[in-house]
Order: structure tokens, then sequence, then C-alpha cells
């Protein structure tokens, strides 16, 4: 289980997710754009949703608990991406587009 580190809150993800979460969020930083990371809180008694505004000015990290890489799907890049271009921005999702639960503390 990996996780993204950003400030206060950690999200544990399993690295094939991280990986692309990874890139779709670096491919973001890279353009300098800010914007909302949305995911369905797998912890909470009722599936709430949670949000962090991110910032290519703020720091982040990734921790994969496996080394090594993992390869890239090109559809569920696609799938990250469609969402990062709605309104409730970058949503963590399966190749399928389907929201994955993420543990947060």
């Amino acid at each position: 289980m990996g996780s993204v580190i950003y400030n206060d809150s950690v999200l544990y993800v399993d690295d094939a997710t991280l990986a692309h979460l990874q890139y779709a969020i670096v491919q973001r930083y890279r353009r300098g754009e800010s914007f909302l990371l949305t995911w369905t809180d797998d912890g909470s008694v009722d599936g709430r949703e949670r949000s962090l505004w991110l910032s290519p000015n703020a720091p982040l990290s990734f921790e994969f608990d496996a080394p090594g890489d993992v390869p890239l799907e090109l559809v569920w890049v696609d799938a990250l991406n469609k969402t990062a271009d709605a309104t409730g921005g970058l949503r963590i999702v399966d190749r399928d587009g389907e929201p994955v639960a993420v543990t947060t503390r």
C-alpha cells in the first residue's frame, strides 16, 4: 500500500493506483496548474468524499510500498485525466473510471 503525503494529509492507495495518480498529478504540476484532488474516504462510516487543493508550490510526496516501476496503462491515465477536466477536479478512479476507495489519515 503506497501513500500520497500532502501537508498534514496522508492518502493510502495500492501501488498501481498510486503510479497512475502520480503521473496525472505530475503532468498538471509541470504545466503549473493548481487543482482539486477528490476521493472517496474508505475510512469514513458513510463513504464521504474528501478533497484537497493541490498546488505545485506546496510539498507533495509519493511513497510506494514495493520498489520498481509500475507499468502505466494509457486507458487508466485517460480515465484520471477526464475527471481532472471536470469541475470536481482530479478524482481517484480505476481504469474503468470507477471511484477507488482511499484510506485517509
